[in-house]
Formats: structure tokens, sequence, C-alpha cells
């Protein structure tokens, strides 16, 4: 056992999945050490033989495990977490390529990418065959109570154009949810494009009957997009300004936003600064300075991900993704041995 720098040893690595696990010749509700909780533990004859449902595995088709749970705070901690977990984003084909390209053998390179990038997109699974069931049948994939609403936090000029299908079959572009706050009706100037956002409903063609909604309506929920980094030292900090200003002032032209009363303000840092020194606005949810980007909690039921190195990705290049036709790099195959060098010198 290898000590450590303090010269103690260090302690036994343990399974956090309490793995092996005692074989049981019936079910049984434990209390497991240093857990305040009950556990289910089912019956097995092997010591790392996953708790599971023959019904269940049958019927999803993939690996699964079960692990009922022993209070009603469990239940809605479970429910409420994995409501709110973003799935793994699907790998690009020129990340695909790029790691495929090492392996491809010299011999006939070109057979060998392809049948090795055929492979590789069989192996992704983007789409279970339940998703995929329930989209073919149109049936609704989740039920919700709340509204959720897109937000788009780019400059009004990047912002994606709407179209709509009149009664004659045509297609018409429609304001965008920014458009219609700036065009809002002038018993609205004091709403903010938060409050405008959360707590009003403006779904009907004529402004005049956009009005407030009334309980039991609820607050509709905002996902923003992008979500710029609200650190001063960071690039990306002017913008982040700008959208705190968007949200929190209200105005009906956004270059307008670097006035403030009469005060005119060269940049956003300074026009955010000023404002939030002399107004308090309620929280938008679209963090705060120097407030630290959230961490997903340790999950009790999943296996961690292996470490690698954290890499920053800009918006844009979030953007670029969606580019039909952008290219793969491109590396060079290993041709040792079949170079023009080589096959002359023969």
């Amino acid at each position: 056992m290898e000590a450590r720098k303090d010269g103690k040893p260090n302690p036994e690595p343990k399974c956090r999945f309490f793995f092996p696990r005692e074989p049981r010749e019936a079910p049984a509700i434990v209390e497991k050490e240093g857990r305040s909780w009950y556990t289910f533990e089912a019956e097995r004859n092997d010591t790392h033989l996953n708790q599971f449902s023959r019904m269940v595995s049958l019927c999803w088709l993939a690996n699964i495990d079960i692990s009922p749970y022993t209070s009603v705070q469990a239940v809605i901690n479970y429910a409420a977490k994995y409501c709110s977990k973003g799935e793994t984003p699907s790998t690009t084909y020129a990340e695909i390529a790029k790691d495929i390209l090492p392996h491809v053998t010299d011999t006939n390179p070109i057979l060998s990418f392809v049948s090795k990038m055929m492979n590789k997109l069989i192996g992704e699974r983007d789409y279970s065959a339940q998703e995929i069931c329930h989209v073919l049948l149109g049936l609704p994939l989740q039920e919700d109570s709340r509204v959720i609403r897109n937000v788009d936090c780019r400059r009004p000029d990047s912002h994606s154009r709407l179209f709509d299908i009149n009664n004659n079959g045509q297609l018409e572009e429609t304001s965008t949810l920014y458009e219609k706050y700036l065009q809002r009706p002038s018993r609205m100037d004091a709403i903010s494009y938060f409050q405008f956002l959360e707590m009003w409903n403006f779904s009907s063609r004529d402004p005049e009957r956009w009005n407030p909604w009334q309980r039991p309506a609820r607050a509709h929920v905002l996902l923003y997009f992008p979500r710029y980094k609200p650190i001063p030292t960071h690039p990306q900090f002017p913008e982040f300004c700008r959208v705190k200003l968007m949200l929190n002032h209200p105005h009906r032209n956004h270059n307008k936003l670097l006035q403030l009363s009469s005060e005119r303000f060269h940049t956003y840092q300074h026009a955010f600064l000023r404002c939030s020194s002399v107004h308090t606005y309620p929280d938008n949810h679209y963090s705060e300075v120097d407030q630290e980007a959230l961490k997903p909690e340790e999950d009790e039921f999943e296996r961690p991900s292996q470490a690698v190195e954290d890499i920053t990705i800009e918006d844009w290049h979030e953007i670029a993704r969606l580019v039909p036709d952008l290219q793969a790099d491109q590396e060079t195959a290993n041709l040792l041995g079949r170079r023009d060098v080589n096959i002359n010198y023969d």
C-alpha cells in the first residue's frame, strides 16, 4: 500500500456502489454503513450481479438496474434530478473521423476509413427505440406543468428568424420574442424584458390583448442561450453585461442600452455597473458577476465518467456544429513503406 505525502497510508479503495456484495438467498431491506437510509438488497448468487428486473430488462433492451426508494423525499429528489439532467452531447462527424484516422490501415486506407466510420456510426445510439416509437406514433415525449421559453441572448441581428404558415398555405415571417417586446404597447413601458418573458401572455396577434398571466398560471421557465461568462476578466464579459441590461432595463431600442436616463456610456460594462449600483432588480436566473458555474452533484446510481481535460467551447463553436458542410480535420494516414520513395527504391 502506497503512503501519502504526510506518511500516512492511503485508505483502501472502496466501491461507492458497495460491490462486491454478499450473496443472498432472499431479498431484504438493510441499512448500509455510513448511510442514513435503508437500501433494498435483491436475491443474488454472484457478488458482482446487479439488481435487475427480468420484465424491465426485456422491455427496455438495455443495461438497467433497479433501486427501490424507501421514502417520499427520495422519490422527489430522484425525479427532480433526472428531469433536469442534461443529455450527453452527440459526437460530431469531425470528432468521429479524428478518432478513426490514427487507426486507419496503410494497405487500403479509403476502405479502412469508410468501414470504421460506418461501424462507429452504427455504435452511436443517440435515440432509443422507445423514443422513436413515440415520435412515429405522434405521442408526447413528456408532460409538464410549466411553460418553457427559449431566450436568444445574442445581438438582435443574429437572432434566428421565425416563419409561420398562414391560412393561404404561404410562409410569412413572424416576430421574434425580442421584437415583440420592443413593439409592446405604451401601457407596458415600465415592463422589463425579463418580466415580459416570465409573466406576460403575448400569444395574441393583437398587442392590445396582451395581459399578465393570472393565477393559477405559474411563471415561465426561461432557457437562456448562450450563457456568457460572468467573469470580469473573461472576453465574454461585455456580452454578459449587455444581456443583463437587456433583461433588466426597460427599453424600446437595443442601441439605447448604453444610455441610462441622461447619462451615455461607451461600454456595456460601465453601463451595467452603473445601472446595478442604482437599481435593484429581481433575480433573472442569468448568473451574477463572478458567480461560479454550477456543477452537478455526485450521482449515487451512475458510474463516474473518466476524467478528461476541461475544454472551453465558445458559443460560436456550438453554432458551427450546426453547419452541414463542416469538414473533418484531415490527418495523413501512415503509409510508411508504400511511399513513392520506397516503391522507386525497390
